[in-house]
């Protein structure tokens, strides 16, 4: 393959901001490198923090994770290879002393000596999750807390304390501590605890709960002496501080602590860019930093034995999701990873999705059936929040041959102009990508037509239609929606004589080939919502409908506005902040933003309108729905004059599928059998400042994530605004809800009243609200992890909408 002389990059722009350009250069081939033709890479939290503080030039390519294959090779290579050969490293991404080191590109200068061949065993998707986290697990476990190296058989032994173990680093590091024949404890959510016992952990424990250190001593019996810490954050360095027993010991870390509590412990740091055996400046850690050839030596070693080890199945990958949109989607990845919303998986993208590539410079890769493995649950750790949820986060794709979970859940999020992401109907019977095929007339003549257009009317669903030139018929034919049959019937037909050979494109009525296509017989499980709603305002006083109420097909409640129906649900959150200002009404823009989007499905109930066919309503798309309504609420609101925006969330029922937009900090559970098995993650641009629909916002519908979750009987779906789950943790929702149907005295859901469930949430909801001393809420964790001191729960409006399937 000719290598171009220009290729798509992400650049690091100004703090905050990066950029994907389509004529960055090539990078020059230095004598220690090899030139990559990148095939997938994957984005590391290093990557947004690079970004926002870090960087300064202003050119520099982000980047650390890549997998592809060999194009040049350099004179002087560190570990040997050739071209055409499969490779995955470790990069220096936002490298502003070498602004071409960054892994997100279509081709890429790495280094040989942090760098592997990609075995047989391992796709070249998993392999671009490697890369950061092996380099910094050899310095971390290996050069700065001294074990022994696997397979050495020397060295001391005992327990050591992972923190993090659910990170794509944490696994790894467990893994390799096991070899070097340590015990190893870790922290997680409880609900990653299957997932960091499969690779290997003898124990692990709650970061959230506040006796998490306690209960580490406990277990240790207060003799763990060695600690490697993947997280960093104030939090870990308390419990790590406090878990280590009284003799002291070691910490290595991966951030600069400012406050280290204990004198008897050897702070250890780790920086895996001095691994790559060059200098670099960095404001940061310091400034300029030599480099560190015994860094570098190491790493060659290290590289080396990984690459065995994974060949042996010894060590294996974290499991991954693979997102859209290639380039342009790693852009949303750095995103998601800034707003803490993805935990317990790491996201992946394929170079060759990146759209526009010019098919020239084809970046093929052999798609591995092995996106996610062994995900646990479709819940993700992280204070007890929602991150990406399921397996399939970012892909419209199967996430794995054999999902663990029972739900099926896709996810996208169009944070740009591509039309194709979300849901998408599925391609009619007798059609490809989307585009009907014209079906070969079988010389019908006009009686012909004629009968069957007849017998269709009368409402006949078989039809004996008389042959022509001796040519046998395929009768089993499936009927269109009645609309369109009425639709075709309504047209008027041309006077052309039966045996002309344009009869058929002349026609202006339809053929019996429009009215009739291929089909299978299906059988298909409906369902619908026992529903309910509950909801307070923050200000009780404030009426909770507009004075015009009968005039809306939605409730306001406070600046909450809400609809219910037996296929449909929804819930909008007028944004308080537009209070201040004269002329402001977010509670008319979320009021009529639901009062439109329930409007559009009362559209297609009608079944004697014609403008709507059965097609319209099997494929309703909840994006479409909000844009719709978007569009309607914007007209009104320009033409009144008055200002507002609010958050949204659509879902909607069909057959065995609910369908699920969401834009903003509303949310939406489903639990089965006591156990939740999809929630949706907020949208931020920052902390407390959710992606948003109306004036001045640059949000839109496009924006919307949306989802696909085959459900069952009995399920019990939750929408709530941001007042519920800022006050009340998933835990506990879950909890109320197996309360609930407990005191109901019936192991049959269907038969619990949803009322129920929405009040005994509501008042939870409320008393967290009220409680300006409550020890822990949702809200008060995110804010203590973003620097805040905050106390008690959030007063806030609070809407539950609670459906149970049936």
């Amino acid at each position: 393959m000719t290598v171009p002389t220009q290729q798509y990059s992400i650049v690091a722009r100004t703090k905050g901001v990066a950029q994907l350009v389509p004529d960055a250069l090539i990078p020059k081939l230095r004598d220690d490198c090899v030139l990559v033709r990148t095939q997938a890479v994957a984005v590391n939290p290093t990557d947004w923090k690079h970004i926002d503080y870090v960087t300064q030039s202003g050119k520099a390519r982000p980047g650390c994770d890549y997998a592809g294959i060999v194009e040049e090779v350099g004179a002087n290579l560190s570990r040997p290879f050739k071209k055409g050969d499969r490779i995955a490293g470790f990069l220096h991404g936002t490298n502003d002393d070498n602004f071409d080191d960054g892994a997100f590109a279509e081709y890429i200068a790495a280094k040989t000596g942090v760098a592997m061949h990609v075995p047989d065993n391992l796709s070249i998707e998993e392999a671009a999750t490697m890369g950061v986290g092996i380099s910094t697990v050899g310095q971390g476990l290996y050069q700065s807390l001294q074990l022994p190296l696997p397979g050495t058989n020397s060295g001391a032994t005992g327990t050591i304390l992972i923190y993090g173990g659910s990170t794509a680093t944490g696994t790894l590091a467990i893994q390799y501590a096991k070899l070097s024949g340590w015990k190893v404890v870790t922290t997680c959510s409880p609900r990653n605890f299957d997932l960091v016992k499969s690779f290997g952990a003898d124990a692990a424990f709650d970061y959230n709960d506040p006796h998490c250190a306690k209960n580490i001593a406990e277990y240790t019996s207060n003799q763990l002496t060695h600690v490697f810490d993947c997280i960093g954050s104030a939090e870990a360095v308390m419990i790590c501080a406090n878990s280590i027993g009284p003799q002291g010991g070691k910490y290595s870390t991966l951030l600069k602590i400012k406050d280290w509590p204990r004198a008897d412990v050897e702070v250890l740091y780790t920086l895996a860019y001095t691994g790559i055996g060059e200098p670099f400046t960095k404001a940061a850690y310091g400034g300029h930093i030599e480099a560190r050839p015994e860094d570098y030596e190491f790493q060659i070693k290290f590289w080396d034995l990984a690459e065995k080890l994974i060949r042996e199945g010894k060590i294996k990958p974290h499991q991954h999701i693979i997102g859209q949109d290639g380039l342009k989607g790693v852009l949303d990845g750095i995103n998601l990873l800034r707003e803490g919303k993805v935990s317990g998986a790491k996201l992946v993208y394929r170079v060759a999705d990146t759209p526009n590539i010019s098919t020239t410079r084809s970046h093929s890769s052999a798609a591995s059936d092995r996106t996610v493995s062994q995900i646990p649950r479709l819940f993700s750790p992280g204070g007890r929040r929602p991150r990406v949820s399921g397996a399939k986060r970012c892909t419209g794709h199967p996430a794995t041959s054999q999902p663990h979970s029972r739900t099926s859940v896709s996810s996208t999020s169009s944070r740009g102009p591509s039309s194709e992401l979300g849901y998408r109907p599925p391609s009619p019977p007798g059609s490809k990508d989307g585009h009907r095929r014209q079906r070969p007339p079988l010389g019908f003549n006009e009686d012909s037509v004629a009968t069957a257009a007849a017998a269709l009317v009368a409402g006949g669903s078989q039809l004996a239609v008389p042959q022509t030139s001796g040519r046998s018929v395929d009768l089993s034919w499936g009927l269109r929606t009645r609309q369109q049959q009425r639709r075709y019937m309504s047209m008027p037909a041309v006077a052309t004589p039966p045996n002309s050979p344009d009869w058929f494109k002349k026609a202006q009525g339809p053929s019996i080939f429009e009215i009739f296509e291929k089909s299978q017989p299906t059988t298909r499980r409906t369902f619908q919502f026992a529903h309910a709603a509950s909801a307070m305002p923050k200000n009780p006083k404030r009426r909770v409908a507009l004075e015009t109420a009968d005039e809306f097909l939605s409730v306001q409640v406070g600046e909450d506005a809400y609809f219910v129906r037996s296929d449909a649900m929804g819930v909008a959150d007028g944004v308080g902040g537009w209070s201040q200002y004269k002329g402001a009404n977010p509670a008319l823009y979320s009021r009529k933003l639901m009062h439109y989007a329930s409007a559009e499905f009362e559209k297609l109930d009608d079944i004697l309108d014609s403008d709507y066919s059965i097609d319209d309503y099997n494929n309703v798309d909840p994006r479409e729905v909000m844009q719709q309504s978007y569009d309607q609420t914007n007209a009104d609101m320009a033409a009144a004059k008055i200002l507002g925006s609010t958050t949204a969330i659509v879902a909607v029922l069909r057959d065995d599928e609910l369908r699920i937009a969401n834009l903003g900090d509303c949310g939406v559970m489903i639990v089965r059998n006591d156990e939740p098995i999809f929630r949706s993650e907020e949208q931020q641009h920052s902390f407390n400042f959710p992606y948003q629909l109306g004036t001045g916002s640059r949000d839109s519908p496009k924006d919307a994530q949306t989802f696909s979750v085959k459900i069952q009987e009995d399920d019990i779906v939750i929408l709530g605004s941001d007042g519920m789950f800022d006050n009340v943790f998933d835990d506990d929702i879950v909890e109320i809800i197996r309360s609930v149907v407990q005191s109901s005295g019936t192991r049959n859901r269907t038969s619990v009243d949803p009322q129920k469930i929405s009040d005994a949430l509501l008042r939870r909801a409320r008393e967290v609200a009220e409680d300006s001393r409550y020890a822990s809420s949702p809200f008060q964790t995110r804010a203590i992890q973003e620097g805040m001191y905050y106390q008690g729960g959030k007063m806030d409006d609070v809407t539950v909408l609670a459906g149970v399937i049936r």
